[in-house]
């Protein structure tokens, strides 16, 4: 729902007229739609760069978050690799959904490195169960490395 843009966020709630603050709950400043919230939103923006890298994505100033994710699971050699960034494009999507909820429900701004180490914790969770013989010993070296990190 999020990459097709249909989450309920406060444009679409203005739009319909339930909500009159079009602001961004994370940051009060760029207009909450989905691109801003989970790609440009400062917030969404320090998790998705902690976490890229951490799984060694090249980060650059000048372009947007989102193109280097594109860029990086089109590019990358192995595809056990690309599946666990992809995995983790996955958690950001809901920690910062989750994020934004905790403000909007709770009044409460989660801590960003908080976030990182638990999209760490648990893509690492989620993928560790899933090796077997047919993983190069590279991916299964590169996974530990971050799985250590994460820790």
């Amino acid at each position: 729902m999020a990459a097709k843009g249909k989450l309920r966020t406060r444009d679409k709630l203005v739009a319909i007229g339930v909500s009159s603050d079009c602001n961004c709950a994370l940051c009060n400043q760029g207009t909450k739609d989905c691109h801003h919230l989970f790609f440009r939103c400062p917030f969404s923006k320090m998790v998705c760069h902690g976490l890229m890298q951490w799984l060694g994505i090249r980060s650059s100033g000048i372009e947007r978050v989102y193109t280097q994710w594109k860029k990086w699971g089109r590019n990358h050699g192995s595809k056990r690799r690309q599946k666990i960034g992809y995995a983790t494009l996955a958690a950001v999507v809901y920690e910062v959904w989750r994020a934004r909820n905790s403000v909007v429900w709770n009044l409460k701004v989660p801590c960003r490195e908080a976030a990182v180490r638990r999209i760490q914790r648990t893509v690492c969770s989620m993928v560790q169960h899933q090796v077997t013989s047919k993983w190069s010993r590279e991916d299964i070296e590169w996974l530990e490395k971050l799985a250590t990190e994460a820790n």
